[in-house]
């Protein structure tokens, strides 16, 4: 087994525990065979992101996100990170990135969230209204839209909207 393999296993396995302290430890004492490969800089960066270091975090995801040119989960996360750290359009940028390269119900919400932020709101919503079209019936996506509409005041079609999800659950839709 490589020093990578065995790296990404031992992370892997601190990561699963969520002892991310460990996990920035052992990376930091790999820098060069670290900063070489994108999985394990994405694992520094998501316990750095763990940890609410998000300034730290950020460096990683970048850089992963450019080592892996097609690894969705590099953009999201890095996407993810830009929004704590207050970068909303570098954020909503990561996101549509991730989203492009794959499909992802969390990724929506996220740069719904990251749209909201910014007063998009139009755009916000169609966000949840694309992912209650890909999945018309699941309770989740329906609350989320519920929550939508309820923050920017829509109470009624909120109201309507938290029914429609409960109606999931009772086999009603």
């Amino acid at each position: 087994m490589t020093r990578e393999e065995e790296l990404n296993v031992a992370v892997d396995q601190l990561m699963k525990n969520a002892d991310y302290h460990q996990v920035v430890d052992l990376m930091q004492a790999e820098p060069d065979l670290v900063e070489s490969r994108w999985k394990l800089l994405w694992n520094l960066g998501a316990a750095y992101f763990h940890l609410g270091l998000f300034i730290r975090a950020e460096p990683c995801f970048e850089r992963a996100a450019k080592l892996s040119s097609d690894e969705p989960v590099c953009n999201w996360w890095l996407g993810m990170t830009y929004r704590e750290n207050g970068k909303l359009d570098k954020a909503e940028l990561a996101l549509k990135s991730a989203l492009e390269r794959r499909e992802s119900y969390t990724v929506r919400l996220n740069l719904a969230l990251v749209l909201m932020q910014q007063g998009k709101l139009i755009e916000a919503e169609k966000i949840h209204l694309k992912a209650i079209e890909r999945s018309p019936y699941d309770r989740e996506r329906l609350e989320a839209y519920a929550d939508f509409l309820s923050d920017v005041g829509r109470l009624r079609e909120a109201a309507e909207m938290y029914e429609s999800a409960e109606n999931c659950d009772h086999g009603l839709m």
